[in-house]
């Protein structure tokens, strides 16, 4: 069956136990979660230590939420050694705090700021810090998930499709998300690119991405986040596609929740993904 989520940060920042309890609920089934960003007392990374790492156990276990994706998000297309360096060795904690919580994968975008379409010396950067990481996931047996954004060095059904080529799909996985791979210039005809996205992508895809958005006359920076169903995004190709697959395991996650929205919310997925 489909599992519906949300990523935790959405619902604020707490322990654990209360945070979780008002994401299950609320009516979620599964979470993202990104330690840093949701966990009281967590900044970084590097703060992160066993006592944590039970404390999020206990309250999985406590409300029976599904961790779907152990975000590890960071900039894979950066040029600086140290960094990637660093980038290396964090994920491979974080792969080894998932395998420890169950988690699904352990999840990254591609850069950490706007990348130019036509730099290739990005891509090739980010092919090289992604190749480490998958020697770890390999090691671990955990998924590795990229999230491709228009904007970033992995930018297109185009780049993701290569760099599955040049590093093969054993343990490499997606996260799709419509929106965030909507370049502009498909705002127009989004039902046959989402289409042809979701042709391409299934075979490496567990993990989905949901959200709104509203554009302005400035369709380059006039995005604005919205309830689903209130925005510019066209919902019917994702319906048929998630209702066709309604006993498959996926992972069906809301990104940029307001959680005054949430038992909204958590119907407009269900009938999404042919739940309801």
């Amino acid at each position: 069956m489909i599992t519906i989520g949300v990523r935790a940060h959405d619902f604020g920042k707490a322990h654990p136990d209360e945070l979780f309890a008002q994401i299950a609920d609320a009516g979620f089934e599964c979470i993202q979660l990104a330690m840093p960003k949701a966990i009281a007392g967590i900044s970084s990374f590097d703060e992160v230590n066993a006592a944590t790492v039970r404390d999020i156990d206990r309250a999985l276990n406590r409300t029976g939420l599904k961790l779907a994706v152990l975000g590890c998000y960071f900039d894979l297309s950066t040029a600086d050694p140290e960094k990637s360096a660093y980038i290396t060795a964090t994920t491979r904690k974080v792969m080894t705090i998932a395998q420890d919580l169950g988690a699904y994968c352990v999840a990254s975008e591609s850069s950490g700021c706007i990348v130019p379409k036509d730099d290739l010396a990005a891509f090739e950067r980010l092919v090289t810090q992604v190749k480490s990481h998958l020697e770890i996931a390999r090691e671990l047996k955990m998924p590795y998930c990229l999230e491709p954004v228009y904007y970033h060095a992995l930018n297109s059904k185009e780049r993701v499709l290569e760099l599955k080529r040049r590093l093969g799909a054993d343990y490499l996985e997606l996260i799709y998300d419509p929106t965030n791979l909507m370049d502009p210039q498909y705002l127009e005809t989004q039902e046959e690119y989402i289409a042809s996205c979701l042709t391409a992508f299934e075979p490496m895809t567990t993990v989905y991405h949901v959200k709104d958005f509203h554009v302005g006359p400035d369709t380059t920076h006039g995005y604005q986040r919205c309830r689903l169903g209130d925005g510019s995004l066209k919902t019917q190709t994702l319906h048929d596609f998630f209702s066709a697959r309604r006993q498959a395991n996926l992972f069906v996650i809301r990104e940029e929740l307001a959680p005054a929205d949430a038992t909204f919310e958590v119907d407009y997925l269900k009938r999404l993904v042919g739940r309801a």
